[in-house]
């Protein structure tokens, strides 16, 4: 399930958010952006061109008009798509006021006023239809970028290179335009991606189909895509021999493709195609002779242009430049050292040597060809230099170092950001890049458990191994009946194990239940003792009952746990085959899933702690214990002086401080061994349950033991510990930033990358979903789909809820309140044939 979850997250979750997230802020910049260009006009105009190709009209005379061919035929094609009144479209119509001397001025214009200016009109109407398909296009134009980038050095080459064209002005503006150069974009994007598959030696037949209708769809979108293509499959013949009769059909294909496409070449291919591309050179010429200083007649004169138009169009400022080309540098160099990516930097120049060959006017959309790999290319400098920094370092024992450098380059880049934006966006950004780790962290670790990973499994033993089962019990006179009725029934000889039921001397009624209790299991291992003192927490209990406990093993079970039988079993094997192990962790379930509407995510919560986190978490060597379902030598509890009195999460706090003692926690994770509890009755019991949890851990925070840790450890240690702070800051962004970009305090795309959280949240909401099929499934529990639809509808709710506990929580710790908030338990969790009996 991990594996496929990140995949999901690379290849599908990561470049929709990119597209959408892109489609969101160009939006605005349909009416208000950039002038309006008589092309798109032109485009929406040519509808006629795709009628007579579907009712296949091809002696209509248009074909062999100017507009068959200006351009292949695709565009039109495309746009045809857009609902609309075509007789509007006219010169007389055109919303310009002025008129030149090139072969637009049967249209007016060049550039005219944008839409913004012009009046409603079912014109209008429809020019905004077929730039919102434009910027569809234009956005998957983006995701593919992405994929390019995660195909060449992974999700954060990706994630750049989506972003770097994202922000290049030219291509901003573009974007949002009826244009051709987009749909260009888009197929020669999938042609690099079937390409990039080639290379790598992985061509099947789907890559072969991608890179024929790709190729020929991007031939029949403009004749500029020709030099692309043929360098694509040169590359890919040299690289991949034995593929040659493949890539001879795909050339073949992709080649009829483009004819098929286009009935202005069906006379004569050859002829109509070198009249085509006599007619787009007699165009430049025209454009230079209106405009000799837009020529560029030598190398050096397209290099110069090339340069600053490429690196310095990111905000209309050439102080970009030297960056960004030493960015291409880097990543084509750190490209050509790597065999898997060789081919990928080859192809990068010889594209910007062929298009500087043809580039003999100095117009921005001629660049296009080159943009995408060089983008490509500067976003894998970075990734892949770090890449091969941490192997260096890692290679020659430097993790230290490493940490450190890391810590720097991050907080000099915070800072710097922070100085960039303003303190409110900045700070804005910097939250989110936290709260983004923590949960890329939790989604990781509830990922855990249900990973390829191979556990041994461990052959049971013969009883050997002698325990002293603790129950703190207080006011549970509700529970405690059937608890040590549960107790006395495990699979384990009666002489091998004790149970010390802890309950204050003035506790009455809870006494008399657990004596009755008692003498009907008829048990006589089950004693209770009496408290006295003014100490009534849990951990007071645990130490005592550790004082007067006889056996070997001490195990920790709260007043209304419903024990596994084979639990003692199951432990006695651990033991006896690990020797070392010290200290070993059992699950805990809480099963009554029909109960209120938040008990389903409650239980789901507990369910993926006890089977991937904490399981991840020992892997980590920081294991913040659960309260129950604890197994330790007594020896161990002796030589770290039991558990803290003053803290609110004495479990948690003595597994820190077994990690910084260096004893590992074994961790099992069998569902069948789980002890069954139950969620809190109400809203108010959540949210003072999880107030005592939340400000327990922040208690271990402030005791600093988490900080004797080794460098792993120690994140681990105190990304579980602060959890909770990170759960209410991550609430409350989603909340805020909407609001912060609506109030004009942080910019749109700050507000925008801020979501970035929400993402992992949304990934945990599908996990939930499968949890709680699991878990109903372990436990043969029926739930309707009116339980799975409360799982839906309460989710958000139920954050809040947890919010709201880790409010009381910081608010109880600056007050100086420690004071213990009890769960109350009903047997909730427990069969009707159980609490009769």
């Amino acid at each position: 399930m991990k594996q496929t979850m990140w995949s999901i997250t690379k290849y599908l979750i990561l470049p929709l958010v990119l597209a959408g997230a892109f489609f969101v802020w160009s939006i605005p910049r349909i009416t208000s952006d950039y002038n309006f260009n008589s092309d798109e006009l032109i485009y929406l105009s040519r509808s006629v061109y795709w009628d007579a190709f579907v009712h296949g009209d091809f002696k209509n005379p248009i074909w062999s008009e100017w507009g068959a061919y200006d351009q292949p035929q695709l565009t039109n094609y495309i746009y045809a798509a857009v609902p609309g009144d075509r007789s509007l479209l006219s010169p007389q119509n055109s919303p310009c006021n002025d008129s030149g001397t090139s072969f637009y001025n049967t249209w007016s214009c060049l550039d005219g006023k944008p839409l913004s200016s012009w009046d409603s009109s079912p014109l209008k109407t429809m020019v905004i239809r077929a730039r919102a398909l434009a910027l569809g296009i234009s956005s998957l134009v983006i995701a593919t970028t992405y994929l390019i980038g995660l195909a060449l050095a992974g999700p954060v080459a990706g994630v750049l290179a989506a972003l770097m064209l994202g922000w290049y002005s030219f291509f901003k503006n573009l974007s949002t335009m009826t244009m051709m150069d987009q749909i260009l974009l888009l197929f020669t994007n999938l042609m690099l991606l079937a390409a990039l598959r080639l290379w790598r030696g992985r061509g099947n037949l789907a890559t072969f189909a991608l890179l024929t209708l790709s190729a020929g769809l991007a031939l029949a979108t403009k004749l500029s895509a020709a030099p692309v293509v043929f360098l694509i499959f040169a590359l890919s013949f040299l690289q991949n021999r034995h593929t040659l009769g493949k890539l001879f059909a795909s050339g073949v294909l992709a080649l009829t493709i483009f004819v098929v496409l286009n009935p202005y070449l069906w006379p004569n291919p050859v002829t109509r195609l070198e009249s085509m591309m006599s007619w787009r050179l007699s165009q430049s010429q025209q454009e230079i002779a209106a405009n000799p200083s837009a020529a560029l007649p030598t190398l050096t004169s397209r290099l110069v242009y090339s340069y600053h138009e490429l690196a310095g169009s990111w905000n209309q400022q050439t102080v970009l430049a030297p960056w960004f080309a030493g960015l291409i540098v880097m990543g084509l160099l750190l490209l050509l050292l790597d065999k898997k990516r060789s081919l990928w930097a080859i192809f990068t120049i010889g594209n910007l040597a062929i298009t500087l060959s043809y580039l003999s006017v100095g117009w921005n959309r001629y660049l296009l060809p080159a943009l995408i790999p060089l983008i490509a290319t500067a976003a894998c400098a970075l990734p892949m230099a770090l890449r091969a920094i941490v192997a260096t370092m890692r290679r020659n024992n430097l993790r230290p170092l490493l940490l450190a450098l890391t810590g720097l380059v991050c907080g000099i880049a915070l800072i710097g950001i922070t100085l960039w934006l303003g303190i409110v966006p900045g700070t804005i950004l910097a939250i989110t890049i936290f709260l983004a780790l923590q949960g890329y962290l939790v989604t990781r670790a509830m990922l855990y458990g249900f990973s390829s990973r191979k556990t041994k499994a461990i052959p049971p033993r013969e009883p050997q191994k002698t325990f002293s089962l603790i129950v703190p019990a207080r006011n549970e006179e509700s529970v405690i009946g059937n608890t040590i009725a549960s107790l006395s029934h495990l699979d384990y000889p009666h002489n091998l194990y004790e149970v010390l039921v802890m309950i204050r001397a003035d506790d009455h009624t809870t006494h008399e239940v657990a004596a009755q209790a008692i003498k009907r299991s008829g048990a006589g291992n089950i004693r209770i003792v009496a408290i006295d003192g003014d100490a009534n927490n849990k951990a007071y209990s645990l130490n005592l009952g550790a004082h007067f406990a006889k056996n070997e093993v001490i195990g920790i079970f709260d007043a209304e746990d419903e024990p596994s039988p084979a639990i003692l079993r199951a432990v006695n094997s651990q033991l006896l085959a690990n020797p070392q192990a010290k200290v070993i962790q059992a699950p805990v379930h809480l099963v009554n899933l029909n109960g209120s509407w938040f008990s389903g995510l409650n239980a789901v919560e507990y369910y993926f702690w006890f089977r991937s986190v904490l399981p991840y978490l020992s892997q980590k060597g920081a294991v913040p214990l659960g309260g129950n379902t604890v197994f330790i030598k007594k020896t161990t509890i002796q030589e770290l002086g039991g558990y803290d009195e003053n803290c609110l999460t004495e479990d948690a706090d003595l597994g820190i401080r077994l990690a910084a003692a260096k004893i590992p926690v074994a961790v099992i994770d069998d569902p069948a061994l789980a002890t069954k509890e139950e969620t809190p009755e109400s809203e108010v019991g959540v949210i003072r349950q999880r107030a005592r949890w939340d400000q327990g851990y922040l208690q271990v925070v402030e005791k600093g033991n988490w900080e004797t840790l080794d460098g792993n450890g120690k994140l681990y240690a105190l990304y579980t510990l602060t959890q909770p702070i990170f759960r209410h800051l991550s609430f409350l962004n989603m909340v805020l930033c909407p609001l912060l970009a609506s109030l004009g305090y942080i910019p749109l795309w700050v507000a925008l990358i801020s979501f970035l959280p929400s993402y992992f949240l949304l990934m945990q909401f599908g996990l939930y979903l499968l949890g709680l099929s699991d878990l109903a499934k372990l436990h043969h529990l029926h739930l309707s789909i009116w339980r799975y639809l409360a799982l839906i509808i309460g989710f958000i709710p139920y954050q809040a809820l947890l919010a709201l506990g880790t409010t009381r929580a910081v608010g109880k710790s600056v007050l100086g309140d420690r004071n213990w908030d009890k769960t109350e338990h009903v047997n909730a969790h427990r069969p009707l044939a159980i609490l009769e009996a």
